[in-house]
């Protein structure tokens, strides 16, 4: 139970921090038009920034924009959402599945185990607390 529950700790924390560093990393990209030096008076902008010149060797236009990482911020805010509330569902199930079993109305429906000296309910093979086998 303590493994499940570190590993699923450890879960969480990684898709906390990517969602603290991928937004960071994606302010970091510039966007095209940012990196221009300051205009000088009597140049244009255009001809500083190299707006308007073709960069590629053969002819046809330059094309093209890369990936931007901005746009794709919101689809992975709501995967690393669904992710997180996933995990938070699968440990809350676990933890439930792992608990003490309910009290037997009749003593004779409980059995010890010689491992950890826990009761468990007759019908279950392993104890809930050690999972060593019934003897």
């Amino acid at each position: 139970m303590a493994d499940r529950a570190r590993l699923l700790a450890a879960a969480l924390l990684i898709a906390l921090s990517a969602s603290v560093v991928v937004p960071a990393l994606a302010s970091a990209v510039e966007l095209p038009g940012e990196s221009c030096p300051a205009v000088l008076p009597g140049t244009s902008s255009s001809a500083v920034c190299g707006e308007g010149t073709s960069q590629s060797g053969g002819g046809g236009g330059g094309g093209g924009g890369g990936l931007n990482i901005g746009s794709l911020l919101p689809i992975l805010g709501v995967v690393l959402g669904g992710a997180t509330i996933a995990l938070i569902a699968a440990y809350i199930v676990l933890r439930r599945r792992t608990s003490m079993p309910v009290a037997p109305l009749d003593p004779s429906e409980w059995w010890t185990c010689a491992n950890c000296g826990k009761n468990n309910v007759v019908d279950s093979p392993r104890c809930y607390a050690c999972g060593s086998w019934r003897t």
